[in-house]
């Protein structure tokens, strides 16, 4: 009896112990599937869903390996956590795969802009675009429009001068070659400009050029004026010393009995001051203050102005531009221009609230406070402008894009030299858009995806602003 219990009870452990087939490592969820059906619901603005669908499929992998397929996943749900304002998350997404994709462009960007959206990363967001524009023998003016935002961005987030100073190098190189392609224009930030546009800008730049070389020349005499007192209070230095030492000799061995006897001198003579020193002093500090004149000229160069564009990138193989919100996708183009307001509207409650007062002109800090108005009160919210069409091409991705012009314009104290719009437009505008006719009015609408001021540095009152629109309906 004890034998057959103690025989069941081993049987019992072993099949519970052993089991018969080996744990799967498949998913148990078709990840192709799961993927396409997730891309349609991007498309479709339906986000949340889309987003629990690639985490779905993810969890769905037993082990920690990530195939070529599972990198699709993880990629998407980045770029889905972009969409709707999840950067952590996206981040977090993009960790995982970052060594596969180290090397693919899309990803480089769309991995640079999340970094760019986490304050404490943003400094991250300047290497991989800077080793990426190294590699390439096109110029990528997308990229090289991020690269000088990350610089710009890192440089007010921690960033030392001495780490800024090569990637900015490296910027301005990038650049010039992307300028090459357009002979006649200036890629000024992100901004194309004429040669008469510029031409501001030139001048200025001269002038700070000029006010530089002065002033390194200053710091060179100031430095050679210092080396020279240093060495005069050397020498006397040195004099000083062997002084000290003969007198010190004299009166510690006496005449007759030098090699055997010593007294110590009861009041010795103190050393004299060297008559050099207050020299070294004054030409230091005036070294000091020549270095600071120099930093202080090194500012005064014009400095172009930089919106991170923080849309993702969705990859081609979506078939897409933009995923419109699902409530506005159905939305009366009409009812979509009358709910937006007006380019001049929006300009005038920002000369409102931080113009200067009444009767007084506008300054630096007038505009660098318009600016951070925009990027507060404009960036991603609607926008209706009308202005003077220009030019529009299909872009590789199916979506149309319109540039268009605001003649010069005044509101307040400010005046508006001029307004260039870039739209994007999706294919269902493509009617309407057939029908542009150049130097002819145009009404848009559509969500304010960037807005830039640029001003030249002696009348903070003239500017000149770009803008940048997603999402974009033609009036009819």
């Amino acid at each position: 009896m004890r034998l057959g219990i103690l025989f069941a009870l081993t049987f019992g452990f072993s099949a519970i112990a052993a089991p018969t087939t080996a744990p799967s490592t498949a998913p148990s969820v078709d990840p192709a599937a799961a993927y396409r059906s997730a891309t349609a619901l991007i498309k479709q603005g339906k986000l949340p869903e889309a987003q629990a669908l690639l985490v779905q499929a993810d969890r769905s992998y037993k082990g920690v390996k990530i195939d070529s397929q599972r990198a699709d996943i993880l990629y998407a749900s980045g770029v889905c956590y972009m969409l709707q304002g999840e950067y952590q998350k996206a981040h977090q997404a993009f960790e995982r795969i970052r060594s596969a994709r180290n090397k693919d462009r899309e990803f480089i960007l769309n991995d640079a802009k999340v970094d760019l959206s986490i304050k404490n990363l943003i400094t991250t967001a300047v290497r991989p675009l800077d080793n990426y524009l190294a590699s390439t023998s096109t110029p990528d003016e997308e990229a090289i429009d991020l690269f000088g935002a990350a610089i710009d961005k890192a440089s007010q987030n921690g960033m030392t001068a001495a780490g800024i100073a090569a990637p900015a190098d490296h910027y301005v190189a990038y650049n010039a070659k992307l300028e090459a392609t357009k002979p006649g224009m200036h890629h000024w930030g992100q901004r194309w400009m004429t040669d008469a546009e510029f031409a501001d800008i030139e001048t200025q730049r001269k002038h700070a050029q000029k006010a530089v070389d002065n002033a390194k020349d200053q710091v060179r005499f100031a430095q050679d004026e210092l080396n020279h007192a240093q060495a005069n209070y050397n020498e006397e230095q040195t004099r000083i010393q062997n002084d000290q030492l003969r007198d010190q000799y004299s009166r510690n061995y006496n005449g007759r009995y030098y090699r055997d006897s010593r007294t110590v001198n009861p009041n010795p003579v103190p050393a004299r001051t060297n008559v050099y020193q207050s020299s070294v002093e004054s030409a230091t500090a005036t070294l000091k203050q020549r270095q600071q004149e120099l930093r202080d000229a090194q500012t005064r160069f014009p400095k172009p102005s930089f919106t991170a564009n923080l849309q993702p990138i969705l990859p081609e193989s979506w078939g897409m531009d933009q995923p419109a919100p699902t409530a506005a996708k159905d939305a009366d183009p009409a009812a979509a221009s009358a709910a937006a307001p007006a380019l001049a509207d929006l300009l005038q409650k920002m000369v409102d609230e931080v113009g200067p007062a009444p009767g007084a002109a506008w300054t630096k800090l007038n505009t660098d406070l318009a600016q951070k108005w925009l990027q507060t009160n404009a960036a991603a919210k609607p926008l209706l402008v009308t202005a003077n069409y220009a030019s529009g091409t299909l872009r590789p991705d199916g979506a149309i894009q319109v540039l268009c012009n605001v003649e010069q314009f005044t509101i307040g104290k400010m005046t508006i030299a001029g307004v260039k719009v870039t739209a994007l437009l999706p294919d269902t505008e493509a009617a309407k858009a057939a029908k542009l006719v150049t130097g002819k009015p145009m009404k848009a609408s559509g969500k304010v995806q960037s807005i830039v001021l640029a001003t030249p540095k002696t009348d903070p009152g003239n500017v000149q602003i770009e803008l940048q629109m997603t999402d974009t309906t033609l009036a009819p």
